[in-house]
């Protein structure tokens, strides 16, 4: 794309992640229809549904009226339409069945949507910073996306990634065999599947990777979405500036950037905010040097956990410091069935007793209650403990994980997009207003947002978002 050219698109989407995959997928022609099939013991709300589909099996969910087909609805999701798509596509998820989808797909070549996808990395986003072979969060079937899933992908690359070192259970295992679908992926294979997904699909003309998007702002009636595109060449990388015209802009961008404690040291090298940099104190080289001193974790979720586990796999000592109590509901750990996440189980078993190497050395110990005050150059961390005594402690690095939020720091001149206007946007705390149907901000005409900026973590509720915009836009293309 020539960067000084004046060019136009109905739909920018920013994140080429599994949300703007599955838009663009829909945007491309590729429409749900409902195939009359209806799952076994459905819920009342469910029956309902079902009946109120077929009424109208001749016309694709983007034709229909979402309002009317969601209402009653209840699940993981505060989005009625997220709701909606779940409940069609993996009926009965959440109770551990798994039913057939009611869902078919087919391709209407008259109702194409002109659209360009915008991504700072592969297609597949954040997927392909995290560390490899950490495993999911959600069950594999989960993080499908329309039209070819993760399973038959698997199965086509089967042979190739059962050589590799990190391959996951469900990998290492015959990828038909019973149980397989709730298995669980590591994330490399995920990020792959998410990229090959856009080959395999045909979607890669609409796809512009490797672009940092600087600015996104109003220029008369249409968005103005200005950035640098990264291009590498054989001995070298570098930018170009790239410009686009877009009539609507969709933000599905993610969460990208790590929260922070703000305290004294922070920002000192030993200091961690991703889980991939474990690797550097995990690879031989680094082993080589015996870590005697722990390495600090802050954090109460699954990315401190993920860490933990890394470490204490290595012999490397872990002091693992948490802002709630063991028994607390509100641990993540607490929340997760010990019949699914053994890794975790593990984590939460070491916090009842002290784990110690062979030689006798204490190599995991949790503090519950703790905040970490301040950290020193000289690797000195002041703890404030449970009891309201502070305490120092030396370490060899430090690693902070407790959450992440979006980097939308390209709008510009656009008023505060969350729930409450006053607080910054958060997933769970204040996601961004949007209208529950077609996922429009309230405060901004031709902006939507999808995924984890309106509390749609999970992938499966994220299709939901991409066939309520589709559905407004074809709707809205139409009047």
């Amino acid at each position: 794309m020539n960067s000084q050219q004046e060019t136009q698109y109905p739909v920018v989407i920013i994140g080429n992640g599994p949300s703007g995959i599955s838009l663009s997928n829909i945007l491309s022609g590729n429409f749900p229809y409902f195939n009359g099939k209806v799952p076994q013991c459905p819920q009342p709300h469910e029956s309902f549904l079902y009946e109120k589909c077929r009424r109208n099996m001749e016309l694709s969910f983007v034709e229909q009226d979402l309002e009317y087909l969601s209402e009653g609805l209840q699940g993981r999701s505060t989005n009625p339409v997220a709701l909606l798509f779940d409940h069609l596509n993996q009926p009965n998820a959440d109770t551990g069945l798994h039913e057939e989808s009611t869902l078919t797909w087919r391709h209407c070549r008259d109702w194409r949507t002109h659209h360009l996808v915008v991504g700072r990395g592969h297609s597949g986003g954040s997927w392909h910073l995290m560390q490899g072979s950490q495993l999911t969060v959600s069950l594999n079937n989960w993080l499908d996306l329309p039209g070819w899933t993760f399973r038959e992908w698997l199965e086509q690359h089967h042979k190739k990634i059962k050589k590799a070192s990190s391959c996951c259970q469900l990998a290492r295992d015959s990828v038909v065999g019973k149980g397989n679908l709730y298995d669980r992926a590591s994330t490399s294979h995920v990020a792959e599947y998410y990229e090959n997904y856009v080959s395999e699909r045909g979607l890669e003309k609409h796809f512009e990777n490797n672009i940092k998007i600087k600015s996104v702002k109003r220029k008369g009636t249409v968005w103005e979405i200005c950035g640098n595109r990264k291009v590498k060449s054989r001995f070298s990388s570098h930018k170009k500036p790239f410009r686009v015209l877009a009539e609507n802009v969709v933000l599905a961008s993610g969460l990208s950037k790590p929260k922070k404690l703000s305290i004294d040291g922070e920002g000192l090298p030993f200091v961690h905010h991703h889980v991939r940099k474990v690797i550097q104190l995990t690879k031989p080289e680094s082993k080589s040097k015996k870590i005697k001193k722990p390495v600090l974790v802050v954090g109460d979720g699954l990315s401190a956990a993920d860490t933990v586990l890394e470490l204490v796999s290595n012999e490397i000592p872990v002091i693992h410091i948490l802002r709630h109590d063991l028994n607390d509901e509100e641990l993540v750990l607490n929340k997760m069935p010990t019949q699914v996440y053994h890794d975790y189980a593990k984590v939460k078993d070491m916090m009842t007793k002290p784990v110690f190497t062979a030689q006798g050395d204490c190599l995991y110990q949790a503090y519950f209650k703790c905040q970490l005050l301040s950290i020193s150059k000289h690797k000195e961390c002041k703890l404030k403990m449970q009891d309201g005594k502070c305490q120092t402690l030396s370490v060899s690095a430090v690693f902070i994980l407790i959450g992440t939020r979006p980097e939308l720091s390209f709008l510009q001149d656009v008023p505060a997009l969350g729930v409450n206007p006053t607080q910054d946007i958060d997933c769970r705390h204040n996601p961004i207003d949007v209208d529950p149907y077609s996922y429009e901000c309230k405060r901004v005409k031709n902006l939507f947002a999808m995924g984890p900026l309106v509390g749609d973590n999970f992938v499966r509720f994220g299709i939901g978002g991409a066939l309520g915009i589709a559905n407004h836009l074809h709707k809205s293309s139409r009047r």
